[in-house]
């Protein structure tokens, strides 16, 4: 199967460029003074990847679910997830042997300081032999065998068992090998962006009623807005249309980059001002050790790196149904493995 660029290169370059900004950074203090970089790296917060972090009982997350969103235009045929086939995956993409690093990009949202359900997940591929750099949504309305659980959304694996559980759900649908993980928790996001002061956004009328109807103290019009964190963040988790959650991951690359072409002329001096504010809403399981060694390893290759976005499912690779009461796409998985080994790998195809 030909690989296909997609046609919204835009937030394939803006994601890229948020990861340019950070390991720039990164690279620059290191060539300042290695007790800076430390100091700046030692912001963030780690966890271990070599341990299982907490997981949910089925029970404890059936009793979640009254707060699971619903999508009430949904039309999709009502199924029972007993009678849902899915496949294993027949390959396996990174790991050892490939010539490839996969590292998850998670946005979530905490309720009362309990882990929630990873409302984004973009995994970033790096490959030096092909000289590419490939950003993968899953959108979170996938429906996928869990390891351990029930059958159900991927978005659920990370409330259930944190990282960990998700990158294992990854491998076991779609044979993605997960290197590393990194996360920021959406209250964090709205911090982010009051830190900025604000980001310029072109708003519909549909849009600005929506973001009106959760922060009704600020009011957003039809037309250019400057948003505040609260605001920006209604606008990045809006899947109210017709489009669901396929345009609200458009309006996370419109918001990206609308912060990148905003802040691209900063100063260092700023943008580390800001990395010692942001750095400490940022959780990640790679080590110190590794964030350098990639920074030092894949940022020479940035400018000429041929950058591929795409998403999972494609189009044509999944049907939408209603199941236990969500609204959710169901995957051919075999097809959307064939996609992602065709551009994540060396290989033409699978077998």
């Amino acid at each position: 199967m030909a690989r296909k660029k997609s046609k919204d290169s835009s937030g394939t370059r803006t994601v890229l460029s948020v990861l340019c900004v950070m390991l720039g950074l990164i690279l620059a203090v290191m060539l300042s003074g290695t007790v800076y970089a430390e100091y700046l790296l030692g912001k963030m917060n780690y966890v271990a990847p070599d341990e299982t972090q907490p997981r949910l009982s089925q029970e404890e997350y059936d009793a979640m679910k009254e707060t699971e969103e619903h999508d009430p235009d949904f039309t999709g045929p009502q199924m029972n997830g007993d009678d849902v086939t899915l496949d294993d995956p027949n390959a396996q993409i990174g790991g050892e042997g490939q010539n490839i690093v996969n590292i998850l990009l998670i946005g979530q949202d905490t309720t009362n300081g309990t882990r929630a359900r990873s409302d984004s997940m973009i995994l970033v591929t790096v490959n030096k032999d092909k000289n590419t750099i490939t950003m993968t949504s899953f959108l979170r309305d996938l429906y996928v065998k869990i390891p351990g659980y029930k059958k159900n959304r991927i978005n659920a694996s990370y409330a259930l068992g944190g990282m960990t559980l998700l990158d294992e759900t990854l491998e076991t649908n779609f044979g993605v090998h997960v290197d590393g993980n990194v996360e920021v928790d959406f209250n964090h996001f709205t911090e982010i962006i009051d830190l900025l002061h604000g980001v310029t956004i072109d708003l519909t009328a549909a849009e600005a009623s929506y973001i009106n109807k959760w922060v009704p103290e600020e009011k957003a019009v039809e037309g250019v807005n400057r948003l505040s964190g609260a605001q920006a963040l209604m606008y990045a988790r809006n899947r109210h249309d017709a489009r669901g959650d396929f345009n609200r991951t458009n309006r996370q690359r419109t918001l990206l980059n609308a912060l990148i072409e905003e802040y691209k002329d900063t100063s260092l001096t700023t943008m580390l001002g800001m990395l010692d504010d942001i750095l400490p809403m940022i959780t990640t399981d790679l080590t110190k050790k590794e964030i350098v060694g990639y920074a030092q390893e894949f940022l020479p290759m940035l400018a000429s790196a041929e950058i591929v976005t795409q998403r999972i499912p494609a189009d044509d690779c999944y049907k939408m149904a209603m199941i236990d009461g969500m609204s959710v796409l169901v995957p051919d998985i075999n097809k959307n493995v064939q996609i992602l080994v065709d551009s994540l790998t060396e290989s033409d195809g699978v077998g």
